[in-house]
């Protein structure tokens, strides 16, 4: 039986009682949203870091205005077949407005590139796209994937086309994260 809640506090402390009462089996898979300040995100990771099961997740934006703290997360129990996988299948670069060149790079930019070349239409672009190694076996098997969630950046455009090339008729689910700015220490 699949798990599903969302859970709005005012405070860490009363989501963390909360998330203890929770009892998940380690082969499960836990996704997670949360929302909260940058100050009150350590202990709910810690918290979170404590359920046995295998967990993947993202930042959130706010689900309500009323509240400062938001969880929301959908446990899939291991008696439904699922496969957890990553991808590093790039999208489609963000434009650059406003870069500078400096005239001398322009030029030398210019002369490296020939005109005088055709394109090679069988490149790259002749191959069917990449695949996530995690999914290769189910297009090997000619198995059929019920459907497909995932979390991506602002640039999925790479693994959504790998993904409708291999698994056309297979829904999909696709949430689409900020990419923020981590530091490690």
């Amino acid at each position: 039986m699949f798990l599903a809640r969302t859970f709005l506090s005012h405070s860490e402390q009363s989501l963390i009682k909360s998330l203890e009462n929770i009892k998940l089996t380690p082969s499960s898979t836990t996704l997670i949203a949360l929302h909260a300040p940058a100050p009150k995100l350590q202990p709910l990771f810690d918290q979170i870091s404590k359920f046995p099961s295998k967990n993947i997740g993202c930042l959130s934006a706010p689900i309500s205005s009323k509240h400062l703290i938001s969880l929301s997360l959908f446990n899939i129990p291991s008696s439904i077949e699922h496969r957890v996988w990553r991808s590093t299948i790039p999208g489609t670069e963000r434009a650059q407005v406003g870069r500078w060149y400096s005239r001398e790079q322009i030029k030398r930019e210019r002369s490296e590139g020939s005109m005088e070349s055709s394109p090679d239409w069988n490149s790259d672009t002749a191959r069917p796209p990449a695949l996530p190694h995690a999914l290769q076996g189910f297009v090997d098997a000619k198995r059929q994937i019920s459907g497909l969630l995932f979390f991506t950046d602002d640039a999925p455009q790479g693994l959504a086309t790998s993904l409708n090339h291999y698994f056309p008729k297979t829904a999909k689910v696709i949430f689409v994260v900020e990419s923020l700015p981590v530091r490690s220490s």
